[in-house]
C-alpha cells in the first residue's frame, strides 16, 4: 500500500507529476476502451461509446502532454519525487482492466467480443471519473501552496467536465444497448489503493 499524499508538502513540480501520472493511466483506460470496442463483433451497437472513448482517450493524452510541457517549463527533467503507486490504478483499477478481455475461452476461430456491454464500459468509465473527481477535490482542500491548489482546481473542473460527459452518453444509449448486470466492485478509495 502506497503512503498517504502528504498535501502540505506538495510543491509544483510534485502537483504536476501527480496530474501527468493520472492523465497516462486514464489515457490507458481508455485506449484498452478502444481497443476492445474496435475489435468488437457488434461494432454497430457500441458505435456512440466507441467514438466517446477515442474522443477521451486524445483529450486524456492532450491533458498529459500540457501538464508534461509545463512541468518541463518549471523544472526541466528534474527527478519525480511522488512515487506512481499514489495514482495508479485511480482511473483504471487493475480489477477492472481485468474484466477488459476478449472471449478467448471461446476458441481461436471464434468472433472476438467483449465481455462487458457499452453500458458496463460507460459505467466503469464514470465511476473513474468520479474517482478522480474526488482525488482532486480532496487535493483542492488539503493543499495549503495557492500554486498547486490552482493546478488541482483546474484538473478538478475537467473531472466534473469528464463525469458529465460521461453521465450524459449513459442517459442517451437506447434500451437495446443491454448490460445492467451489475459489475464486480470496485476497489477501495484512492488513499486505499495499493
Amino acid at each position: 500500500m502506497a503512503p498517504p499524499i502528504q498535501w502540505s508538502e506538495l510543491d509544483r513540480r510534485d502537483a504536476l507529476d501527480l496530474a501527468i501520472l493520472m492523465e497516462a493511466d486514464a489515457t490507458e483506460r481508455y485506449l484498452d476502451f478502444v481497443n476492445l470496442f474496435e475489435e468488437d463483433a457488434n461494432r454497430e451497437e457500441c458505435a456512440g461509446a466507441l467514438e466517446f472513448f477515442k474522443k477521451m482517450a486524445a483529450s486524456e493524452a492532450r491533458h498529459h502532454d500540457q501538464l508534461a510541457a509545463l512541468r518541463y517549463s518549471l523544472v526541466q527533467n528534474a527527478p519525480r519525487r511522488v512515487s506512481p503507486s499514489l495514482v495508479f490504478g485511480l482511473e483504471a483499477p487493475q480489477r477492472v482492466r481485468a474484466m477488459l478481455a476478449f472471449g478467448a475461452e471461446a476458441g481461436d476461430d471464434a468472433e472476438p467480443r467483449v465481455l462487458v456491454s457499452t453500458r458496463q464500459a460507460l459505467k466503469v468509465a464514470l465511476a473513474a471519473e468520479r474517482r478522480a473527481l474526488d482525488f482532486f477535490s480532496t487535493a483542492v482542500r488539503e493543499t495549503t501552496d495557492p500554486q498547486v491548489r490552482t493546478i488541482f482546481e483546474g484538473l478538478r473542473t475537467e473531472e466534473a467536465e469528464h463525469c458529465a460527459d460521461v453521465a450524459r452518453l449513459l442517459s442517451e444509449l437506447p434500451p437495446s444497448a443491454t448490460g445492467d448486470d451489475p459489475l464486480p466492485p470496485l476497489p477501495p478509495p484512492w488513499s486505499d489503493v495499493p
